[in-house]
């Protein structure tokens, strides 16, 4: 009986030790979940494909312009330039794509839309009078329709990257 009594003993001595008051673990603080900002994407502007304008007479016979307008259209569309066609040109449209300006016979103001625009390439064919200079290059006065093999090579060469 005694046995049990010691035993009996122990055994109340271990729980009221587990059940006391030992010491406290401190519990780290929960984090309160805050709402986080979405950033909203930032719009740029896409960059512009360059453009490419032949300036043709509107007298000019229509076989002569096709022509032209055929072998400018083929070499902007392979080096990925947008292509337009006009019968004149003025300052407003000068726009930030416009790369290559190719003008035949008829002037349509180069000399004053050139310092205007020094990123733009302009060629003129047949426009006499013109001194070629800076960012204006200037071929022949004659009208004849060998040139525009001469044209495409050298409007080629103008659109094309740089080799190096």
């Amino acid at each position: 009986m005694r046995s049990r009594l010691f035993i009996f003993l122990i055994l109340i001595g271990v729980v009221l030790t587990a059940c006391g008051a030992g010491t406290e673990t401190a519990v780290p603080p929960t984090a309160i979940p805050t709402e986080t900002p979405v950033v909203l994407p930032t719009l740029t502007a896409a960059p512009a494909v360059p453009l490419a304008i032949l300036v043709l007479p509107a007298d000019m016979d229509a076989e002569t312009s096709n022509l032209y307008q055929k072998t400018v259209y083929d070499l902007t569309q392979a080096t990925g330039m947008r292509f337009q066609v006009r019968n004149s040109l003025t300052s407003v449209d000068l726009e930030p794509g416009l790369k290559i300006v190719v003008a035949l016979l008829t002037d349509p103001g180069i000399s004053a839309l050139a310092p205007a625009a020094p990123d733009v390439q302009f060629l003129a064919i047949g426009i006499p009078g013109l001194i070629a200079g800076g960012n204006v290059s200037v071929l022949g006065d004659n009208s004849q329709a060998e040139i525009v093999g001469f044209l495409a090579g050298y409007t080629a060469a103008m659109v094309a990257d740089d080799y190096r």
